[in-house]
């Protein structure tokens, strides 16, 4: 039967192919952007209620109860993937590093949380996609654009801008989130030599342990009991930054 005046037109056919083809892209991308969202949300919640803390609770007391509660809803997203079974790893040497940067990311960034007002500190964390940039081209040998510079160059001059290093403000709290915000993008390089190879779940769980293992030693010496309350707000900001995590990963 040839198309007609009350039929599809072969371009018809083409077309509407091409977009039914095209709308499952569009909703994973959706659904990328949409995790995203709801995981810088739920970081900044985490970062707020650490913010809140810092003033009556040492910062490595807080890392350590920010992991313990995180597994929480890890321990769902494996359960998701198989169970541990499934998060044998592949290149522990690596995912062992990743998790060694994070810790210093975390340390240093609830360091830079305790000393410095929000704003000043998610200033300097935002500089993190500049440094990857940046790094990505001596450890990764990737090539980096005049675009890409520009973009670099232009960013970084922002966070100058804003912070006024020559205005006599900047203090141990500013190195905190700078060294913080480095240790970030070095973990983000590991990540990429990683690859897809190691299960999400398993990378997460190495991610906690290892803040575990390194805050755990030091709770007999900056132990402070937290009051109800103050239980449940370590509790939820754990919980907000599982989810952020998991959030990313689906990303």
């Amino acid at each position: 039967m040839s198309d007609g005046p009350n039929g599809p037109t072969t371009a018809d056919r083409a077309i509407s192919t091409t977009v039914i083809a095209a709308a499952p892209e569009d909703r994973r991308t959706l659904c990328a952007i949409g995790w995203v969202v709801a995981a810088f949300a739920s970081f900044s919640c985490a970062d707020a209620i650490i913010k809140w803390l810092s003033a009556g609770y040492p910062v490595l007391q807080l890392v350590f109860t920010m992991a313990l509660f995180a597994l929480g809803p890890l321990a769902a997203l494996v359960a998701c993937e198989g169970g541990l079974a499934a998060m044998r790893l592949r290149r522990p040497g690596l995912v062992a590093l990743r998790a060694g940067l994070l810790v210093g990311n975390s340390v240093l960034g609830f360091s830079a949380l305790k000393l410095l007002p929000l704003a000043d500190a998610y200033t300097v964390f935002f500089a993190g996609p500049m440094m990857i940039t940046a790094l990505a081209v001596p450890l990764l040998k990737e090539r980096v654009g005049w675009r890409r510079w520009s973009a670099v160059v232009v960013g970084f001059l922002g966070v100058l801008v804003i912070l006024r290093p020559g205005a006599g403000t900047l203090g141990l709290g500013h190195l905190a989130a700078v060294a913080s915000t480095l240790f970030y993008a070095l973990s983000v390089i590991v990540l990429r030599r990683i690859g897809a190879a190691e299960p999400g779940g398993g990378l997460l769980l190495a991610q906690m342990a290892g803040l575990l293992l390194a805050t755990a030693p030091t709770l007999p010496f900056v132990y402070t009991a937290p009051h109800g309350r103050d239980l449940a707000l370590m509790a939820l900001a754990g919980a907000f930054n599982g989810f952020a995590q998991i959030g990313l990963l689906k990303a």
